[in-house]
């Protein structure tokens, strides 16, 4: 049997797993900060079962409380992606009738994530200069209601592999069912304006959304959300990881929300 680390995040250490057959699986294990974080293999697995036949995510194979074991995607990393086939992918997972009762899939309730990340923080200092922000934030924005879809809310071409039939989408840790303009947000915020409009505009007229303009400015409101969500996020990741107790992202994104 060969094993191999594979590269990853502060929180997704893997391990790729060929056996003497030939047969090669990714091995995705339980950790404090994946657990910290929110992270439930056990939900990444009904995802991934949901998923199955889709074509857009490897099948699990075994679970085990230790960890998920998962099929190895066998293609090429993907470095770069054009917004137009980012956006194309993350239209065919939004729309997957996910909503469904018997689905059974792991749900994102904002304030209650938010909060849990909040709880879990331990820089005292850092803590008292943002609570203003995270009180403000810390709840979704006054929008428009619309339906939850399964989203993968780490969408980018770090997660996609080139197959030489499509795209695959990896590593659905995160993933669940959420307000879709989360995961715009996610996408968008790091854009130019002109980049996310069109990218919020391409989402719209695939779904066939008539309203671009309300949509574009429910995604800007729940850009400032978003930045705490993953603020919080880097805070716990970075106390984990001892080689990297001030990474410079959690000055950055603390800069753009008090400057909001």
């Amino acid at each position: 049997m060969k094993t191999m680390p594979l590269g990853g995040g502060l929180t997704n250490q893997c391990w790729y797993i060929q056996l003497k057959n030939g047969l090669e699986y990714v091995w995705r294990p339980v950790s404090t900060t994946a657990f910290l974080v929110g992270i439930s293999r056990e939900k990444e697995a009904q995802v991934l079962s949901f998923l199955q036949g889709t074509e857009l995510a490897p099948a699990p194979v075994w679970r085990s409380k230790h960890g998920l074991l998962v099929e190895w995607i066998a293609g090429k990393r993907v470095e770069q992606i054009s917004l137009t086939e980012l956006t194309r992918t993350m239209v065919s997972i939004h729309r997957l009738p996910a909503h469904l009762e018997r689905a059974n899939l792991p749900t994102l309730n904002f304030e209650r994530l938010v909060t849990r990340y909040w709880n879990t923080i331990q820089n005292g200092q850092i803590k008292a200069r943002i609570e203003p922000i995270y009180q403000l934030l810390r709840r979704p924005p006054d929008t428009f209601l619309t339906q939850d879809c399964l989203c993968h809310l780490d969408l980018g071409a770090h997660n996609m592999i080139q197959t030489p039939q499509q795209f695959k989408v990896i590593d659905w840790e995160y993933s669940a069912l959420a307000d879709p303009r989360i995961e715009l947000a996610l996408i968008c915020i790091n854009l130019t304006h002109t980049e996310a409009k069109c990218v919020v505009s391409q989402y719209c007229q695939s779904l066939g959304y008539p309203k671009e303009a309300l949509w574009w400015q429910s995604v800007l409101a729940w850009f400032p959300h978003v930045r705490l969500m993953v603020l919080l996020w880097y805070m716990i990741a970075n106390q984990q990881d001892l080689k990297a107790p001030h990474n410079p992202v959690i000055f950055e994104l603390i800069t753009q929300l008090e400057s909001r």
